[in-house]
């Protein structure tokens, strides 16, 4: 599921200076992924040696119940995806962007059925709250040959509730999809004792 040279990068806001960079030893994905509807659509990476923490990088906690999601609720989204069609090249500092909880029927009206959420492992969230950098609206965006926002973590008060799974282009064109992580919670387990038997 992965190229063999892929890195991560680790304890930076910018890409062109500070952080620490991580081999990848091994990558996994879930079995049952599936393109179309993008549920499933989780995986792990087992680095080839352990992160280094500090005080400007320590770990997020997984969410391993809930949230309870209602209405009003907010949480934040950050990638390195494009800020610009006009650049189309990805951002060099960490961009980040509060944003609305949305009920899946909404957003599958929203869709308009394209790669809309199927089931409870997913959640969206709106697209009215803010301007995009120029555009109007606060998004997680694609960009061309992989330079997207797709991975990133969601997060409230703290805790990764979710993951960037489905997002659209131009920025702000339809609500973007997450995947739920403690929807995940034995499946994360299981298989991170799988890559530690297997590395």
């Amino acid at each position: 599921m992965y190229h063999p040279d892929v890195t991560a990068l680790a304890g930076t806001q910018d890409l062109d200076r500070g952080g620490a960079t991580y081999r990848v030893a091994r990558g996994i994905r879930h079995h049952r992924y599936n393109f179309l509807d993008m549920d499933y659509d989780i995986g792990l990476f087992k680095l080839r040696t352990p992160v280094t923490y500090s005080h400007v990088l320590e770990v997020a906690p997984l969410a391993y119940r809930g949230p309870l999601f209602r209405k009003g609720m907010k949480f934040k989204i950050s990638g390195w995806g494009w800020p610009s069609f006009a650049t189309q090249t990805i951002s060099r500092y960490l961009l980040q962007s509060e944003v609305l909880w949305m009920d899946q029927d909404t957003c599958r009206e929203k869709r308009q059925n394209f790669s809309a959420p199927q089931s409870y492992r997913q959640f969206c969230s709106t697209i009215d709250n803010g301007p995009c950098m120029h555009m109007i609206k606060i998004d997680c965006c694609v960009g061309f040959m992989f330079q997207f926002d797709f991975g990133g973590p969601v997060i409230y008060n703290g805790t990764v509730i979710g993951i960037i799974s489905g997002a659209s282009w131009p920025c702000g064109t339809y609500p973007p999809i997450y995947t739920k992580v403690s929807a995940y919670d034995e499946w994360i387990v299981e298989n991170m004792e799988e890559l530690d038997r297997t590395v």
